[in-house]
Protein backbone atom coordinates (compact mmCIF):
# COMPACT_ATOMS: atom_id res chain seq x y z
CA UNK A 1 0.00 0.00 0.00
CA UNK A 2 2.82 2.31 1.23
CA UNK A 3 4.71 1.34 -1.94
CA UNK A 4 1.58 2.52 -4.08
CA UNK A 5 1.18 5.48 -2.63
CA UNK A 6 5.02 6.31 -3.38
CA UNK A 7 4.10 5.86 -7.06
CA UNK A 8 1.42 7.68 -7.32
CA UNK A 9 3.09 10.90 -5.61
CA UNK A 10 5.87 10.24 -7.90
CA UNK A 11 3.49 10.43 -11.34
CA UNK A 12 1.68 13.15 -9.95
CA UNK A 13 4.58 15.19 -9.21
CA UNK A 14 6.29 14.47 -12.91
CA UNK A 15 2.81 16.92 -13.99
CA UNK A 16 3.90 19.93 -11.43
CA UNK A 17 5.51 22.85 -12.60
CA UNK A 18 6.18 26.37 -10.82
CA UNK A 19 6.38 29.23 -13.36
CA UNK A 20 8.20 32.16 -12.55
CA UNK A 21 7.68 35.74 -15.20
CA UNK A 22 10.36 38.07 -15.04
CA UNK A 23 10.67 41.04 -17.88
CA UNK A 24 8.57 42.43 -20.42
CA UNK A 25 5.11 41.97 -21.36
CA UNK A 26 6.21 39.88 -24.48
CA UNK A 27 7.95 37.37 -21.80
CA UNK A 28 3.96 37.69 -20.04
CA UNK A 29 2.66 36.81 -23.14
CA UNK A 30 4.86 33.58 -24.17
CA UNK A 31 4.76 32.15 -19.96
CA UNK A 32 0.96 32.37 -20.47
CA UNK A 33 0.98 30.60 -23.92
CA UNK A 34 3.39 27.71 -21.85
CA UNK A 35 1.50 28.08 -18.73
CA UNK A 36 -2.05 27.83 -20.99
CA UNK A 37 -0.56 24.35 -23.03
CA UNK A 38 0.58 22.99 -19.59
CA UNK A 39 -2.70 23.20 -17.73
CA UNK A 40 -5.21 21.94 -20.95
CA UNK A 41 -2.34 18.66 -21.20
CA UNK A 42 -3.22 17.84 -17.57
CA UNK A 43 -0.65 19.39 -15.28
CA UNK A 44 -0.39 21.49 -12.14
CA UNK A 45 0.51 24.91 -11.24
CA UNK A 46 1.92 25.43 -8.26
CA UNK A 47 1.97 28.44 -6.14
CA UNK A 48 5.87 27.68 -5.06
CA UNK A 49 9.11 25.90 -6.42
CA UNK A 50 8.30 22.40 -7.19
CA UNK A 51 10.57 19.21 -9.00
CA UNK A 52 10.01 21.28 -12.36
CA UNK A 53 10.44 25.03 -11.90
CA UNK A 54 9.83 27.66 -15.68
CA UNK A 55 11.65 30.98 -15.67
CA UNK A 56 10.90 33.36 -18.24
CA UNK A 57 14.01 35.37 -18.17
CA UNK A 58 15.63 39.02 -19.00
CA UNK A 59 18.53 40.23 -19.91
CA UNK A 60 17.99 43.82 -22.00
CA UNK A 61 20.02 44.83 -18.74
CA UNK A 62 22.92 43.97 -16.60
CA UNK A 63 20.77 44.31 -13.67
CA UNK A 64 18.06 42.15 -15.06
CA UNK A 65 20.41 39.87 -16.19
CA UNK A 66 21.86 39.51 -13.11
CA UNK A 67 18.55 38.60 -11.37
CA UNK A 68 17.71 36.27 -13.99
CA UNK A 69 20.66 34.57 -12.71
CA UNK A 70 20.13 34.22 -9.22
CA UNK A 71 17.10 32.90 -10.01
CA UNK A 72 17.90 30.45 -12.34
CA UNK A 73 20.23 29.42 -8.68
CA UNK A 74 17.48 29.74 -6.43
CA UNK A 75 14.97 27.38 -8.63
CA UNK A 76 18.04 24.56 -9.30
CA UNK A 77 18.18 24.26 -5.53
CA UNK A 78 14.40 22.96 -5.62
CA UNK A 79 14.41 21.39 -8.66
CA UNK A 80 14.57 20.84 -12.50
CA UNK A 81 14.82 24.23 -14.37
CA UNK A 82 13.89 25.32 -17.62
CA UNK A 83 14.31 28.65 -19.32
CA UNK A 84 12.41 30.96 -21.78
CA UNK A 85 12.68 34.72 -22.99
CA UNK A 86 16.20 36.13 -23.16
CA UNK A 87 19.44 35.08 -21.21
CA UNK A 88 23.34 35.21 -22.11
CA UNK A 89 22.87 35.14 -26.20
CA UNK A 90 19.87 33.29 -26.56
CA UNK A 91 16.45 33.86 -26.66
CA UNK A 92 13.57 31.43 -26.51
CA UNK A 93 9.46 32.05 -26.60
CA UNK A 94 8.57 28.56 -24.74
CA UNK A 95 9.06 26.64 -27.85
CA UNK A 96 12.10 24.49 -26.81
CA UNK A 97 10.07 23.70 -23.46
CA UNK A 98 7.15 22.44 -24.58
CA UNK A 99 9.31 20.86 -27.22
CA UNK A 100 10.89 19.10 -24.09
CA UNK A 101 8.01 18.28 -22.54
CA UNK A 102 6.18 16.57 -25.64
CA UNK A 103 3.29 19.14 -25.72
CA UNK A 104 1.84 21.33 -28.85
CA UNK A 105 1.53 25.06 -28.03
CA UNK A 106 -1.73 26.57 -28.41
CA UNK A 107 -2.01 29.11 -30.68
CA UNK A 108 -2.87 31.93 -28.33
CA UNK A 109 -3.30 31.43 -24.31
CA UNK A 110 -7.00 30.17 -23.30
CA UNK A 111 -5.89 30.88 -19.23
CA UNK A 112 -4.83 33.73 -18.81
CA UNK A 113 -3.20 35.54 -15.43
CA UNK A 114 -4.18 39.27 -15.90
CA UNK A 115 -7.55 41.13 -15.88
CA UNK A 116 -5.82 42.99 -18.96
CA UNK A 117 -4.80 40.39 -20.83
CA UNK A 118 -1.65 41.06 -23.44
CA UNK A 119 -1.88 40.09 -27.42
CA UNK A 120 1.08 39.53 -28.77
CA UNK A 121 1.25 41.30 -32.75
CA UNK A 122 4.74 40.30 -34.09
CA UNK A 123 8.06 39.38 -32.42
CA UNK A 124 11.52 40.41 -33.21
CA UNK A 125 13.02 43.51 -34.68
CA UNK A 126 15.20 44.90 -37.15
CA UNK A 127 15.99 48.60 -36.04
CA UNK A 128 19.72 47.90 -34.94
CA UNK A 129 20.17 50.64 -31.85
CA UNK A 130 23.39 50.51 -30.87
CA UNK A 131 22.85 50.19 -27.13
CA UNK A 132 20.49 47.29 -27.52
CA UNK A 133 21.09 43.11 -28.23
CA UNK A 134 17.12 42.28 -28.33
CA UNK A 135 17.84 42.49 -31.80
CA UNK A 136 20.25 39.82 -31.53
CA UNK A 137 18.63 37.42 -29.62
CA UNK A 138 15.08 37.25 -30.70
CA UNK A 139 15.93 37.56 -34.52
CA UNK A 140 14.42 39.17 -37.14
CA UNK A 141 10.77 40.38 -37.34
CA UNK A 142 8.03 37.78 -37.50
CA UNK A 143 3.99 38.94 -37.69
CA UNK A 144 1.37 37.33 -36.91
CA UNK A 145 -1.80 37.91 -39.44
CA UNK A 146 -4.49 40.39 -38.98
CA UNK A 147 -6.91 37.31 -38.46
CA UNK A 148 -4.75 35.32 -35.64
CA UNK A 149 -5.12 38.56 -33.65
CA UNK A 150 -8.29 39.20 -34.05
CA UNK A 151 -9.53 35.51 -33.82
CA UNK A 152 -7.54 35.83 -29.86
CA UNK A 153 -9.05 39.03 -29.22
CA UNK A 154 -12.90 38.00 -29.79
CA UNK A 155 -11.94 34.93 -27.89
CA UNK A 156 -11.12 37.39 -25.00
CA UNK A 157 -14.05 39.65 -25.52
CA UNK A 158 -16.42 36.27 -25.34
CA UNK A 159 -14.59 35.39 -22.37
CA UNK A 160 -15.65 38.22 -20.72
CA UNK A 161 -12.51 40.52 -20.39
CA UNK A 162 -12.76 44.53 -21.25
CA UNK A 163 -9.38 45.33 -21.93
CA UNK A 164 -6.29 43.81 -24.63
CA UNK A 165 -3.23 45.45 -24.81
CA UNK A 166 -1.34 45.00 -27.71
CA UNK A 167 1.99 44.05 -27.35
CA UNK A 168 5.29 43.08 -29.59
CA UNK A 169 9.30 43.31 -29.59
CA UNK A 170 9.13 46.58 -31.61
CA UNK A 171 5.56 47.02 -32.49
CA UNK A 172 6.49 49.16 -35.58
CA UNK A 173 8.23 46.43 -36.90
CA UNK A 174 4.55 45.00 -37.94
CA UNK A 175 4.73 45.29 -41.65
CA UNK A 176 0.84 44.98 -42.10
CA UNK A 177 1.36 48.47 -40.00
CA UNK A 178 0.04 48.48 -36.36
CA UNK A 179 -2.57 51.35 -36.83
CA UNK A 180 -4.19 49.26 -39.94
CA UNK A 181 -4.41 46.70 -37.36
CA UNK A 182 -6.24 49.03 -34.81
CA UNK A 183 -8.87 49.99 -37.20
CA UNK A 184 -9.42 46.10 -37.71
CA UNK A 185 -9.82 45.46 -34.35
CA UNK A 186 -12.11 48.51 -33.18
CA UNK A 187 -14.52 47.58 -35.87
CA UNK A 188 -15.22 44.17 -35.42
CA UNK A 189 -15.13 44.04 -32.04
CA UNK A 190 -17.79 45.18 -29.43
CA UNK A 191 -17.05 46.11 -25.82
CA UNK A 192 -13.03 45.61 -25.03
CA UNK A 193 -11.05 48.87 -25.37
CA UNK A 194 -7.81 48.40 -26.79
CA UNK A 195 -4.06 49.75 -25.09
CA UNK A 196 -0.89 49.81 -27.43
CA UNK A 197 2.33 48.91 -25.74
CA UNK A 198 5.51 50.72 -26.19
CA UNK A 199 5.90 52.14 -29.42
CA UNK A 200 9.41 53.70 -30.91
CA UNK A 201 8.85 57.60 -31.85
CA UNK A 202 9.20 56.81 -35.37
CA UNK A 203 6.38 54.77 -35.82
CA UNK A 204 4.14 57.88 -34.26
CA UNK A 205 6.65 60.46 -36.42
CA UNK A 206 5.37 58.35 -40.39
CA UNK A 207 2.28 57.75 -39.28
CA UNK A 208 0.50 60.65 -37.87
CA UNK A 209 -2.40 61.19 -39.33
CA UNK A 210 -3.40 57.45 -38.47
CA UNK A 211 -3.73 58.92 -34.96
CA UNK A 212 -6.72 60.13 -35.30
CA UNK A 213 -7.56 56.16 -34.04
CA UNK A 214 -7.33 57.92 -30.78
CA UNK A 215 -10.43 59.39 -30.60
CA UNK A 216 -12.12 56.38 -30.94
CA UNK A 217 -13.99 55.59 -27.79
CA UNK A 218 -12.95 52.09 -27.20
CA UNK A 219 -9.03 53.46 -27.34
CA UNK A 220 -6.90 54.26 -24.53
CA UNK A 221 -6.20 57.16 -24.09
CA UNK A 222 -2.60 56.65 -23.12
CA UNK A 223 0.78 56.07 -25.40
CA UNK A 224 4.28 54.87 -24.16
CA UNK A 225 7.11 55.99 -26.28
CA UNK A 226 10.95 54.66 -26.02
CA UNK A 227 12.79 58.36 -26.55
CA UNK A 228 15.35 57.35 -25.05
CA UNK A 229 16.94 60.87 -25.32
CA UNK A 230 16.27 64.59 -25.79
CA UNK A 231 19.50 65.31 -27.35
CA UNK A 232 19.82 64.87 -31.27
CA UNK A 233 23.62 64.11 -30.86
CA UNK A 234 23.12 61.19 -28.61
CA UNK A 235 20.02 59.91 -30.75
CA UNK A 236 22.12 59.99 -34.06
CA UNK A 237 24.44 57.43 -32.11
CA UNK A 238 21.95 55.47 -30.50
CA UNK A 239 21.15 55.02 -34.33
CA UNK A 240 17.50 55.94 -33.30
CA UNK A 241 17.10 57.86 -36.30
CA UNK A 242 14.51 60.59 -34.86
CA UNK A 243 15.16 64.19 -33.83
CA UNK A 244 13.85 65.76 -30.58
CA UNK A 245 11.88 68.32 -33.15
CA UNK A 246 10.21 65.67 -34.95
CA UNK A 247 8.96 64.20 -31.81
CA UNK A 248 7.64 67.42 -30.29
CA UNK A 249 5.80 67.90 -33.69
CA UNK A 250 4.10 64.57 -33.23
CA UNK A 251 3.20 64.36 -30.10
CA UNK A 252 1.56 68.25 -30.48
CA UNK A 253 -0.60 66.94 -33.61
CA UNK A 254 -1.72 63.77 -30.96
CA UNK A 255 -2.45 66.06 -28.09
CA UNK A 256 -4.49 68.28 -30.43
CA UNK A 257 -6.70 64.70 -31.30
CA UNK A 258 -6.83 63.84 -27.71
CA UNK A 259 -6.13 64.50 -24.08
CA UNK A 260 -3.77 61.36 -23.53
CA UNK A 261 -1.28 59.99 -20.67
CA UNK A 262 2.11 60.27 -22.30
CA UNK A 263 5.11 58.13 -21.19
CA UNK A 264 8.60 58.24 -22.19
CA UNK A 265 11.63 56.13 -21.67
CA UNK A 266 14.62 57.76 -20.66
CA UNK A 267 18.15 56.24 -21.16
CA UNK A 268 20.92 58.21 -19.01
CA UNK A 269 24.92 58.01 -19.26
CA UNK A 270 24.83 56.70 -22.93
CA UNK A 271 28.90 56.70 -23.31
CA UNK A 272 29.39 59.67 -25.07
CA UNK A 273 26.57 62.05 -23.30
CA UNK A 274 27.95 65.32 -22.28
CA UNK A 275 26.95 67.67 -20.00
CA UNK A 276 25.87 70.12 -22.57
CA UNK A 277 23.72 66.65 -24.34
CA UNK A 278 21.96 65.98 -20.95
CA UNK A 279 20.79 69.21 -20.05
CA UNK A 280 19.20 68.75 -24.08
CA UNK A 281 17.49 66.09 -22.76
CA UNK A 282 16.24 67.53 -19.95
CA UNK A 283 14.96 70.71 -21.08
CA UNK A 284 13.29 68.45 -23.87
CA UNK A 285 11.60 66.88 -21.11
CA UNK A 286 10.68 70.07 -19.23
CA UNK A 287 9.06 71.36 -22.84
CA UNK A 288 7.07 67.82 -23.50
CA UNK A 289 5.73 67.58 -19.86
CA UNK A 290 4.98 63.74 -20.05
CA UNK A 291 2.74 62.25 -17.28
CA UNK A 292 5.05 59.76 -16.01
CA UNK A 293 8.85 58.51 -17.21
CA UNK A 294 10.48 55.04 -16.85
CA UNK A 295 14.46 55.80 -16.02
CA UNK A 296 17.35 53.23 -16.75
CA UNK A 297 21.14 54.48 -16.22
CA UNK A 298 23.06 52.91 -19.27
CA UNK A 299 24.28 49.58 -19.20
CA UNK A 300 26.90 48.38 -21.85
CA UNK A 301 25.80 45.27 -23.30
CA UNK A 302 28.19 42.65 -24.87
CA UNK A 303 27.92 42.40 -28.43
CA UNK A 304 26.61 46.07 -29.23
CA UNK A 305 28.23 48.48 -30.88
CA UNK A 306 27.46 50.80 -27.88
CA UNK A 307 30.02 48.85 -25.68
CA UNK A 308 32.69 49.46 -28.10
CA UNK A 309 32.67 53.29 -27.11
CA UNK A 310 34.97 54.62 -24.64
CA UNK A 311 32.79 55.57 -21.83
CA UNK A 312 33.43 59.30 -21.42
CA UNK A 313 30.30 59.44 -18.52
CA UNK A 314 31.58 56.87 -16.01
CA UNK A 315 29.07 54.82 -13.42
CA UNK A 316 28.86 57.47 -10.89
CA UNK A 317 27.44 60.52 -13.09
CA UNK A 318 25.61 57.94 -14.89
CA UNK A 319 23.59 57.26 -11.57
CA UNK A 320 23.86 60.79 -10.43
CA UNK A 321 22.01 61.95 -13.92
CA UNK A 322 19.69 58.66 -13.62
CA UNK A 323 18.68 60.22 -10.43
CA UNK A 324 18.09 63.82 -11.40
CA UNK A 325 15.63 62.34 -14.11
CA UNK A 326 13.93 60.04 -11.23
CA UNK A 327 12.98 63.77 -9.57
CA UNK A 328 11.53 64.95 -12.91
CA UNK A 329 9.18 62.14 -13.55
CA UNK A 330 8.15 62.34 -9.60
CA UNK A 331 7.08 65.64 -10.52
CA UNK A 332 5.29 64.49 -13.71
CA UNK A 333 3.44 61.45 -11.92
CA UNK A 334 2.35 63.95 -9.47
CA UNK A 335 1.14 66.73 -11.47
CA UNK A 336 -0.71 64.74 -13.99
CA UNK A 337 -2.04 62.77 -10.53
CA UNK A 338 -3.75 66.51 -9.51
CA UNK A 339 -5.14 66.85 -12.91
CA UNK A 340 -7.33 64.03 -12.38
CA UNK A 341 -8.37 65.03 -8.98
CA UNK A 342 -12.55 65.63 -9.73
CA UNK A 343 -12.47 63.51 -13.08
CA UNK A 344 -14.99 60.51 -13.76
CA UNK A 345 -12.55 57.55 -15.61
CA UNK A 346 -13.16 54.13 -16.63
CA UNK A 347 -11.43 51.73 -14.19
CA UNK A 348 -11.20 47.92 -15.41
CA UNK A 349 -10.90 46.10 -12.03
CA UNK A 350 -7.63 43.84 -11.18
CA UNK A 351 -7.70 42.93 -7.68
CA UNK A 352 -10.24 42.91 -5.00
CA UNK A 353 -8.96 43.24 -0.90
CA UNK A 354 -10.00 44.22 2.39
CA UNK A 355 -9.15 47.93 2.04
CA UNK A 356 -11.38 48.11 -1.30
CA UNK A 357 -10.79 47.44 -5.36
CA UNK A 358 -7.79 48.47 -7.66
CA UNK A 359 -7.48 48.67 -11.25
CA UNK A 360 -6.46 50.84 -14.12
CA UNK A 361 -7.79 53.18 -15.79
CA UNK A 362 -8.38 54.31 -19.36
CA UNK A 363 -5.44 56.89 -19.09
CA UNK A 364 -3.52 54.34 -17.78
CA UNK A 365 -3.72 55.68 -13.59
CA UNK A 366 -3.54 52.91 -11.11
CA UNK A 367 -6.93 53.53 -8.97
CA UNK A 368 -7.72 52.50 -5.61
CA UNK A 369 -11.74 51.98 -5.58
CA UNK A 370 -12.74 52.49 -1.79
CA UNK A 371 -16.82 52.99 -2.20
CA UNK A 372 -18.83 51.01 -4.32
CA UNK A 373 -22.37 49.50 -4.16
CA UNK A 374 -23.20 45.99 -4.81
CA UNK A 375 -20.85 42.89 -6.43
CA UNK A 376 -18.13 43.94 -8.80
CA UNK A 377 -16.06 41.51 -10.61
CA UNK A 378 -12.59 41.25 -11.25
CA UNK A 379 -12.04 41.97 -15.20
CA UNK A 380 -14.75 44.30 -14.96
CA UNK A 381 -14.98 47.97 -15.95
CA UNK A 382 -16.31 51.26 -13.54
CA UNK A 383 -16.50 54.41 -13.89
CA UNK A 384 -14.77 56.22 -10.71
CA UNK A 385 -14.91 59.52 -9.67
CA UNK A 386 -11.73 60.02 -8.35
CA UNK A 387 -11.75 62.13 -5.23
CA UNK A 388 -8.19 61.66 -3.99
CA UNK A 389 -4.45 60.43 -4.45
CA UNK A 390 -1.84 58.98 -2.42
CA UNK A 391 1.83 58.62 -3.12
CA UNK A 392 0.88 55.16 -5.49
CA UNK A 393 -2.45 55.54 -6.89
CA UNK A 394 -5.49 57.31 -7.83
CA UNK A 395 -8.70 57.33 -5.10
CA UNK A 396 -12.09 57.15 -5.56
CA UNK A 397 -15.61 56.04 -5.47
CA UNK A 398 -18.38 54.14 -7.51
CA UNK A 399 -21.60 55.41 -7.30
CA UNK A 400 -23.37 52.95 -9.68
CA UNK A 401 -22.13 49.25 -11.09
Amino acid sequence: MRRTAIVVLLLFSMKEFYLKIYGCKVNQYYAEVVRSSLLQSGFVERKNPCSRNILFACSVTETAEKQSELWVRKLKDRGEVMVGGCLGDRADEGKAILDELGINPQPYPTERIRARPTVMVQTGCQRFCSYCKVNLMRGCPRDRSFKEILDEVLFLENQGFEEVVLTGISLGCYKPGVFPLLKILVDNTNSVRFRLGSLSPRDVICNEQELNIFKHPRMCKHLHLSLQSGSEQVLAQMNRKYSPGEVEHSLKYLRSVQEICLGLDVICGFPTETCKNFQETVSFLEKISPSYLHVFPYSPRKGTLAALLEDKVGNQLRLNRARQIRLMAAKFRHDYSRWNLGKTLNVVVETSGKSGLTGTSENYMKVKIVNYPGEVKIRQTVKVEINGMDNKNLIGIAPAI
